[in-house]
Protein backbone atom coordinates (compact mmCIF):
# COMPACT_ATOMS: atom_id res chain seq x y z
CA UNK A 1 0.00 0.00 0.00
CA UNK A 2 1.60 3.38 -1.19
CA UNK A 3 2.31 5.96 1.45
CA UNK A 4 1.07 9.14 -0.48
CA UNK A 5 4.29 11.82 -0.85
CA UNK A 6 3.76 14.48 -2.63
CA UNK A 7 6.04 18.01 -2.70
CA UNK A 8 5.52 21.63 -1.69
CA UNK A 9 1.95 22.56 -1.95
CA UNK A 10 1.43 25.44 -4.64
CA UNK A 11 -1.52 28.00 -3.54
CA UNK A 12 -4.05 26.57 -5.79
CA UNK A 13 -4.83 23.60 -3.92
CA UNK A 14 -6.62 25.89 -1.15
CA UNK A 15 -9.90 24.75 -2.41
CA UNK A 16 -11.49 23.20 0.98
CA UNK A 17 -10.02 25.88 3.30
CA UNK A 18 -12.71 28.33 2.61
CA UNK A 19 -15.77 26.36 4.09
CA UNK A 20 -14.35 24.14 7.10
CA UNK A 21 -14.16 25.34 11.14
CA UNK A 22 -10.97 26.65 11.30
CA UNK A 23 -10.51 27.65 8.36
CA UNK A 24 -7.78 30.49 8.18
CA UNK A 25 -8.84 33.43 10.19
CA UNK A 26 -8.03 36.83 9.39
CA UNK A 27 -6.60 39.51 12.05
CA UNK A 28 -8.03 42.93 11.67
CA UNK A 29 -4.51 44.21 9.59
CA UNK A 30 -4.32 41.28 7.76
CA UNK A 31 -5.29 40.57 4.03
CA UNK A 32 -7.33 36.86 4.15
CA UNK A 33 -5.52 34.07 2.43
CA UNK A 34 -6.58 33.56 -1.34
CA UNK A 35 -9.55 31.39 -2.07
CA UNK A 36 -10.06 29.04 -4.85
CA UNK A 37 -13.02 27.44 -6.20
CA UNK A 38 -14.07 24.19 -5.06
CA UNK A 39 -12.33 21.49 -6.79
CA UNK A 40 -15.42 18.71 -7.54
CA UNK A 41 -13.32 16.10 -8.67
CA UNK A 42 -11.40 15.47 -5.28
CA UNK A 43 -11.40 12.87 -2.72
CA UNK A 44 -11.93 15.41 0.03
CA UNK A 45 -15.15 16.10 -1.76
CA UNK A 46 -16.42 12.44 -2.13
CA UNK A 47 -15.14 11.63 -5.38
CA UNK A 48 -13.66 7.90 -5.19
CA UNK A 49 -11.72 5.99 -7.91
CA UNK A 50 -13.74 2.86 -9.05
CA UNK A 51 -11.16 1.24 -11.98
CA UNK A 52 -8.18 1.91 -13.86
CA UNK A 53 -8.05 0.24 -16.91
CA UNK A 54 -5.55 0.22 -20.09
CA UNK A 55 -2.18 -0.87 -20.79
CA UNK A 56 -0.68 1.60 -18.19
CA UNK A 57 -2.77 -0.66 -15.32
CA UNK A 58 -0.15 -3.41 -16.11
CA UNK A 59 2.57 -1.21 -15.31
CA UNK A 60 1.36 -0.37 -11.64
CA UNK A 61 -0.92 2.51 -12.43
CA UNK A 62 -3.14 0.98 -9.29
CA UNK A 63 -6.00 2.80 -7.24
CA UNK A 64 -3.69 4.23 -5.31
CA UNK A 65 -2.16 6.23 -8.34
CA UNK A 66 -6.30 6.91 -8.71
CA UNK A 67 -6.42 8.74 -5.54
CA UNK A 68 -3.42 10.76 -5.42
CA UNK A 69 -4.50 12.43 -8.82
CA UNK A 70 -7.69 13.91 -6.97
CA UNK A 71 -6.24 13.94 -3.22
CA UNK A 72 -5.70 18.11 -3.75
CA UNK A 73 -1.79 18.12 -3.61
CA UNK A 74 0.14 19.05 -6.75
CA UNK A 75 3.42 17.66 -6.08
CA UNK A 76 5.01 15.17 -8.73
CA UNK A 77 4.27 10.99 -8.45
CA UNK A 78 5.46 8.66 -10.56
CA UNK A 79 2.17 6.94 -12.57
CA UNK A 80 3.77 3.50 -13.13
CA UNK A 81 5.87 1.19 -11.83
CA UNK A 82 7.46 -0.07 -14.08
CA UNK A 83 9.12 1.18 -17.61
CA UNK A 84 6.34 2.86 -19.73
CA UNK A 85 6.36 4.04 -23.69
CA UNK A 86 5.22 6.89 -25.52
CA UNK A 87 2.52 4.93 -26.71
CA UNK A 88 1.31 3.64 -23.16
CA UNK A 89 -2.53 4.68 -22.34
CA UNK A 90 -4.30 4.56 -18.59
CA UNK A 91 -7.92 5.65 -17.86
CA UNK A 92 -8.29 6.38 -14.37
CA UNK A 93 -12.44 6.08 -13.40
CA UNK A 94 -14.32 7.61 -10.58
CA UNK A 95 -17.74 8.24 -9.24
CA UNK A 96 -18.62 11.82 -8.24
CA UNK A 97 -21.23 11.73 -4.85
CA UNK A 98 -24.02 13.92 -7.00
CA UNK A 99 -24.64 15.36 -10.58
CA UNK A 100 -21.35 17.44 -11.17
CA UNK A 101 -21.14 20.16 -14.17
CA UNK A 102 -17.48 20.87 -14.47
CA UNK A 103 -16.48 24.12 -16.75
CA UNK A 104 -12.88 23.95 -15.80
CA UNK A 105 -10.06 21.32 -15.75
CA UNK A 106 -6.35 22.12 -14.92
CA UNK A 107 -3.07 20.07 -14.10
CA UNK A 108 -0.77 22.28 -11.74
CA UNK A 109 2.85 22.16 -11.63
CA UNK A 110 4.37 21.01 -14.96
CA UNK A 111 7.75 20.21 -14.56
CA UNK A 112 10.58 18.27 -15.19
CA UNK A 113 12.50 15.86 -12.76
CA UNK A 114 15.96 16.42 -13.61
CA UNK A 115 16.43 13.24 -14.99
CA UNK A 116 16.64 11.66 -18.74
CA UNK A 117 14.31 8.71 -18.02
CA UNK A 118 11.60 10.64 -16.12
CA UNK A 119 8.62 12.85 -18.02
CA UNK A 120 5.75 14.41 -17.52
CA UNK A 121 2.13 13.40 -19.09
CA UNK A 122 1.60 14.91 -22.28
CA UNK A 123 -2.10 13.95 -23.32
CA UNK A 124 -5.22 14.70 -20.96
CA UNK A 125 -8.68 13.83 -21.64
CA UNK A 126 -11.52 13.80 -19.46
CA UNK A 127 -14.81 12.16 -20.06
CA UNK A 128 -18.34 11.63 -18.50
CA UNK A 129 -21.36 10.29 -18.08
CA UNK A 130 -24.83 10.90 -15.81
CA UNK A 131 -25.50 6.91 -15.88
CA UNK A 132 -22.29 4.81 -16.16
CA UNK A 133 -18.39 3.74 -16.09
CA UNK A 134 -18.60 2.61 -19.35
CA UNK A 135 -21.59 3.84 -20.99
CA UNK A 136 -22.89 7.32 -22.03
CA UNK A 137 -19.97 8.45 -22.32
CA UNK A 138 -18.75 12.31 -24.19
CA UNK A 139 -15.56 14.25 -23.64
CA UNK A 140 -15.36 16.60 -21.45
CA UNK A 141 -12.13 18.56 -22.08
CA UNK A 142 -8.94 17.42 -23.30
CA UNK A 143 -5.39 19.39 -23.56
CA UNK A 144 -1.47 19.11 -24.67
CA UNK A 145 0.59 19.73 -21.82
CA UNK A 146 4.10 21.72 -21.76
CA UNK A 147 6.63 22.31 -18.69
CA UNK A 148 5.61 25.11 -17.05
CA UNK A 149 8.36 28.39 -16.65
CA UNK A 150 7.93 28.70 -13.17
CA UNK A 151 6.87 27.29 -10.09
CA UNK A 152 2.77 28.55 -9.16
CA UNK A 153 1.22 27.66 -12.87
CA UNK A 154 -1.30 25.65 -14.26
CA UNK A 155 -2.59 24.66 -17.21
CA UNK A 156 -6.12 24.75 -18.41
CA UNK A 157 -7.77 22.09 -20.50
CA UNK A 158 -10.16 22.78 -23.25
CA UNK A 159 -13.44 22.53 -21.95
CA UNK A 160 -15.29 20.66 -24.90
CA UNK A 161 -18.98 20.16 -22.92
CA UNK A 162 -20.68 21.48 -20.20
CA UNK A 163 -23.47 18.68 -18.88
CA UNK A 164 -23.72 16.78 -15.45
CA UNK A 165 -22.16 13.53 -14.87
CA UNK A 166 -21.89 11.27 -12.24
CA UNK A 167 -19.03 9.57 -13.61
CA UNK A 168 -15.19 11.14 -14.74
CA UNK A 169 -13.29 9.00 -16.80
CA UNK A 170 -9.18 10.87 -17.61
CA UNK A 171 -7.18 9.42 -19.58
CA UNK A 172 -3.26 9.99 -19.44
CA UNK A 173 -1.29 8.88 -22.04
CA UNK A 174 2.27 9.96 -23.67
CA UNK A 175 5.17 12.02 -22.01
CA UNK A 176 6.60 15.24 -23.00
CA UNK A 177 9.55 13.32 -23.77
CA UNK A 178 8.63 10.45 -25.91
CA UNK A 179 12.44 8.61 -24.81
CA UNK A 180 11.34 8.92 -21.10
CA UNK A 181 10.54 5.33 -19.39
CA UNK A 182 8.95 6.86 -16.13
CA UNK A 183 5.82 8.76 -16.62
CA UNK A 184 4.74 11.51 -14.21
CA UNK A 185 1.56 13.67 -13.24
CA UNK A 186 0.39 15.74 -10.24
CA UNK A 187 -3.06 16.72 -9.95
CA UNK A 188 -6.03 17.28 -12.31
CA UNK A 189 -8.60 19.98 -10.77
CA UNK A 190 -11.74 20.51 -11.90
CA UNK A 191 -14.06 23.18 -10.79
CA UNK A 192 -17.79 23.58 -11.85
CA UNK A 193 -21.16 23.39 -9.86
CA UNK A 194 -22.49 20.21 -8.04
CA UNK A 195 -26.05 19.48 -7.27
CA UNK A 196 -26.88 20.12 -3.16
CA UNK A 197 -27.19 16.43 -2.24
CA UNK A 198 -28.21 15.63 1.78
CA UNK A 199 -25.76 13.81 4.52
CA UNK A 200 -25.14 10.18 3.41
CA UNK A 201 -26.35 7.86 6.24
CA UNK A 202 -24.78 4.66 5.45
CA UNK A 203 -21.37 4.34 7.20
CA UNK A 204 -23.26 1.51 9.39
CA UNK A 205 -21.97 -1.71 8.76
CA UNK A 206 -17.94 -3.67 8.62
CA UNK A 207 -15.27 -3.52 6.40
CA UNK A 208 -12.24 -5.66 5.77
CA UNK A 209 -9.54 -3.49 4.86
CA UNK A 210 -5.94 -4.79 5.65
CA UNK A 211 -4.90 -4.88 9.42
CA UNK A 212 -8.40 -5.59 10.56
CA UNK A 213 -11.88 -4.99 10.56
CA UNK A 214 -13.71 -1.32 10.77
CA UNK A 215 -16.91 -1.45 12.01
CA UNK A 216 -19.03 1.73 12.03
CA UNK A 217 -22.41 2.84 13.24
CA UNK A 218 -23.91 6.08 12.36
CA UNK A 219 -26.84 8.33 14.28
CA UNK A 220 -27.59 11.17 11.85
CA UNK A 221 -24.23 13.27 11.30
CA UNK A 222 -22.67 11.30 14.29
CA UNK A 223 -20.52 8.18 13.39
CA UNK A 224 -18.92 6.15 16.49
CA UNK A 225 -16.71 2.43 15.94
CA UNK A 226 -13.83 0.62 15.95
CA UNK A 227 -10.96 -0.60 13.24
CA UNK A 228 -8.13 -2.86 13.48
CA UNK A 229 -10.02 -5.81 15.19
CA UNK A 230 -11.14 -3.44 17.69
CA UNK A 231 -8.14 -2.50 18.86
CA UNK A 232 -8.65 1.19 18.53
CA UNK A 233 -12.05 3.33 19.08
CA UNK A 234 -13.59 6.01 16.49
CA UNK A 235 -16.05 8.74 16.72
CA UNK A 236 -16.34 11.40 13.74
CA UNK A 237 -19.27 13.09 11.85
CA UNK A 238 -20.30 12.67 8.24
CA UNK A 239 -20.53 15.58 5.97
CA UNK A 240 -22.27 15.30 2.72
CA UNK A 241 -20.61 12.63 1.27
CA UNK A 242 -17.44 12.25 3.69
CA UNK A 243 -16.65 11.14 7.24
CA UNK A 244 -13.76 12.53 8.88
CA UNK A 245 -13.02 10.84 12.03
CA UNK A 246 -10.25 10.71 15.10
CA UNK A 247 -9.50 7.18 16.56
CA UNK A 248 -7.09 5.60 20.06
CA UNK A 249 -5.98 2.84 20.51
CA UNK A 250 -7.26 1.00 23.22
CA UNK A 251 -4.29 -0.23 25.10
CA UNK A 252 -2.28 3.31 24.60
CA UNK A 253 -2.77 6.68 24.33
CA UNK A 254 -1.69 6.73 20.37
CA UNK A 255 -4.08 8.40 18.66
CA UNK A 256 -4.94 8.41 14.30
CA UNK A 257 -7.49 9.81 12.14
CA UNK A 258 -9.22 9.04 9.17
CA UNK A 259 -11.24 10.38 6.31
CA UNK A 260 -13.40 8.05 4.57
CA UNK A 261 -16.18 8.08 1.18
CA UNK A 262 -18.21 4.81 0.19
CA UNK A 263 -17.99 4.09 -3.20
CA UNK A 264 -21.14 3.54 -5.28
CA UNK A 265 -21.31 -0.27 -4.58
CA UNK A 266 -20.18 0.10 -0.66
CA UNK A 267 -16.68 -0.23 -0.74
CA UNK A 268 -14.83 1.92 2.20
CA UNK A 269 -12.50 4.17 0.57
CA UNK A 270 -10.34 6.52 3.12
CA UNK A 271 -6.80 8.02 3.86
CA UNK A 272 -5.56 7.12 7.30
CA UNK A 273 -3.05 8.64 9.37
CA UNK A 274 -1.83 7.02 12.54
CA UNK A 275 0.68 8.80 15.49
CA UNK A 276 0.54 11.81 13.11
CA UNK A 277 2.34 9.74 10.33
CA UNK A 278 1.71 10.76 6.76
CA UNK A 279 -2.05 9.83 5.47
CA UNK A 280 -2.45 6.63 3.81
CA UNK A 281 -5.11 5.06 1.22
CA UNK A 282 -7.07 2.91 3.11
CA UNK A 283 -9.89 0.99 1.40
CA UNK A 284 -11.94 -2.23 2.29
CA UNK A 285 -14.68 -4.38 1.07
CA UNK A 286 -18.08 -4.67 3.15
CA UNK A 287 -17.55 -8.23 5.32
CA UNK A 288 -19.84 -10.07 7.65
CA UNK A 289 -16.55 -11.84 8.85
CA UNK A 290 -16.67 -12.15 13.00
CA UNK A 291 -13.97 -10.09 14.93
CA UNK A 292 -14.25 -8.73 18.51
CA UNK A 293 -16.93 -5.95 19.35
CA UNK A 294 -16.75 -2.45 19.55
CA UNK A 295 -15.98 -0.81 23.60
CA UNK A 296 -18.32 1.35 24.50
CA UNK A 297 -17.23 5.08 23.43
CA UNK A 298 -15.59 6.84 26.59
CA UNK A 299 -17.30 9.83 25.64
CA UNK A 300 -20.58 10.55 23.87
CA UNK A 301 -21.30 11.05 20.55
CA UNK A 302 -20.32 14.79 19.38
CA UNK A 303 -20.89 15.67 23.49
CA UNK A 304 -18.54 16.60 26.44
CA UNK A 305 -14.81 15.13 25.32
CA UNK A 306 -15.55 14.79 21.61
CA UNK A 307 -14.05 16.33 18.66
CA UNK A 308 -16.27 17.69 16.26
CA UNK A 309 -15.38 17.94 12.40
CA UNK A 310 -17.35 19.49 9.48
CA UNK A 311 -18.98 22.75 11.00
CA UNK A 312 -18.78 24.69 7.49
CA UNK A 313 -18.74 29.02 7.64
CA UNK A 314 -18.63 31.16 5.29
CA UNK A 315 -15.26 32.21 3.67
CA UNK A 316 -13.13 34.26 6.16
CA UNK A 317 -16.34 34.79 8.27
CA UNK A 318 -17.67 33.74 11.32
CA UNK A 319 -21.65 33.30 10.10
CA UNK A 320 -22.10 29.12 9.99
CA UNK A 321 -23.55 28.13 6.95
CA UNK A 322 -26.79 25.81 6.80
CA UNK A 323 -25.24 22.62 5.94
CA UNK A 324 -23.58 22.88 9.58
CA UNK A 325 -27.34 22.31 11.15
CA UNK A 326 -27.49 18.52 11.60
CA UNK A 327 -24.03 18.62 13.73
CA UNK A 328 -25.27 21.69 15.36
CA UNK A 329 -28.57 19.96 16.35
CA UNK A 330 -26.84 16.76 17.65
CA UNK A 331 -24.36 18.81 19.89
CA UNK A 332 -26.96 20.36 21.42
CA UNK A 333 -28.91 17.35 22.24
CA UNK A 334 -25.76 15.89 23.60
CA UNK A 335 -24.86 18.59 25.95
CA UNK A 336 -28.41 19.70 27.14
CA UNK A 337 -28.09 16.40 29.43
CA UNK A 338 -25.00 17.30 30.16
CA UNK A 339 -25.01 18.32 34.17
CA UNK A 340 -21.25 20.08 34.31
CA UNK A 341 -21.02 23.24 35.23
CA UNK A 342 -19.05 24.68 31.94
CA UNK A 343 -18.31 23.94 28.39
CA UNK A 344 -15.65 25.09 26.44
CA UNK A 345 -15.39 25.15 22.87
CA UNK A 346 -12.38 25.39 21.49
CA UNK A 347 -11.61 26.09 18.03
CA UNK A 348 -8.53 24.26 15.80
CA UNK A 349 -7.14 25.18 12.81
CA UNK A 350 -4.68 24.13 9.70
CA UNK A 351 -2.01 25.99 8.50
CA UNK A 352 -2.97 28.23 5.75
CA UNK A 353 -2.11 32.21 6.24
CA UNK A 354 -0.31 33.23 9.35
CA UNK A 355 -0.26 32.35 12.57
CA UNK A 356 -1.96 35.56 13.98
CA UNK A 357 -4.36 34.69 11.01
CA UNK A 358 -5.33 31.69 12.16
CA UNK A 359 -5.88 32.20 15.75
CA UNK A 360 -8.04 35.41 15.59
CA UNK A 361 -10.94 33.56 13.26
CA UNK A 362 -10.85 30.47 15.47
CA UNK A 363 -11.55 32.39 18.40
CA UNK A 364 -14.46 34.03 16.40
CA UNK A 365 -15.81 30.90 15.17
CA UNK A 366 -15.40 28.92 18.37
CA UNK A 367 -17.77 32.06 20.05
CA UNK A 368 -19.84 31.70 16.70
CA UNK A 369 -20.82 27.93 17.97
CA UNK A 370 -21.57 28.73 21.39
CA UNK A 371 -23.94 31.45 19.90
CA UNK A 372 -25.47 28.94 18.15
CA UNK A 373 -25.58 26.77 21.35
CA UNK A 374 -27.14 29.48 23.33
CA UNK A 375 -29.77 30.05 20.35
CA UNK A 376 -31.07 26.35 20.89
CA UNK A 377 -31.48 26.77 24.99
CA UNK A 378 -27.93 25.46 26.69
CA UNK A 379 -27.70 28.63 28.88
CA UNK A 380 -24.76 30.91 27.78
CA UNK A 381 -23.24 31.02 31.46
CA UNK A 382 -22.46 27.82 31.66
CA UNK A 383 -20.14 27.86 27.15
CA UNK A 384 -17.27 29.40 27.31
CA UNK A 385 -15.08 29.65 23.77
CA UNK A 386 -10.90 29.52 23.09
CA UNK A 387 -9.33 29.85 20.01
CA UNK A 388 -5.78 27.38 19.48
CA UNK A 389 -5.55 28.44 15.96
CA UNK A 390 -2.84 26.10 14.34
CA UNK A 391 -1.08 25.39 17.89
CA UNK A 392 -2.53 21.85 18.44
CA UNK A 393 -2.38 20.11 15.05
CA UNK A 394 -3.80 16.26 14.95
CA UNK A 395 -1.41 15.90 12.30
CA UNK A 396 2.06 17.95 11.19
CA UNK A 397 1.50 16.95 7.37
CA UNK A 398 0.76 19.76 4.64
CA UNK A 399 -1.77 17.61 2.64
CA UNK A 400 -5.11 18.57 1.97
CA UNK A 401 -6.16 15.29 4.03
CA UNK A 402 -3.92 17.36 6.77
CA UNK A 403 -5.74 20.85 6.63
CA UNK A 404 -9.22 18.98 6.91
CA UNK A 405 -8.39 16.83 9.93
CA UNK A 406 -6.89 19.82 11.84
CA UNK A 407 -9.62 21.85 11.19
CA UNK A 408 -11.83 20.91 14.34
CA UNK A 409 -13.57 22.01 17.43
CA UNK A 410 -12.81 20.15 20.29
CA UNK A 411 -15.07 20.36 23.56
CA UNK A 412 -14.43 19.93 27.12
CA UNK A 413 -16.75 19.96 30.42
CA UNK A 414 -15.30 20.77 33.63
CA UNK A 415 -16.65 21.45 36.97
CA UNK A 416 -19.18 20.64 39.32
CA UNK A 417 -22.73 19.70 38.51
CA UNK A 418 -24.83 22.28 37.31
CA UNK A 419 -27.99 23.20 39.54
Amino acid sequence: MDHITRRACATCALALAALTLTAPATADDEAPPKTARPDYLSFMRGAVPLDVRGPGAALGAGLERAVQLIDGEPGLFSLYRKFATDETWVELVYALPAPTTFDRFAVPEVHETPSPTQSFIREVTVQGSATSATEGLQTLASGTLAVHAARGEVSELKVQARVPVRYVVVRLSGAIDPSAKFHEMTELIGNGTQAPMADVDHFTGAWQPPGGVIRLTQRGPAVTGCLDNGRKTLSGTVTGALLQATFKDNRSSVQGALIASLSPTGELWALRSDNGAPFRVYRGERTKKPSPPCAKPATPPLGCGATVHGLQFRFDSAELLPASKPILDQVYEALRAERKARILIEGHSSREGSADYNQALSERRAAAVVAALVARGIPKARLASAGRGETQPLTRGQTEADRAINRRVEIECTGPAAK
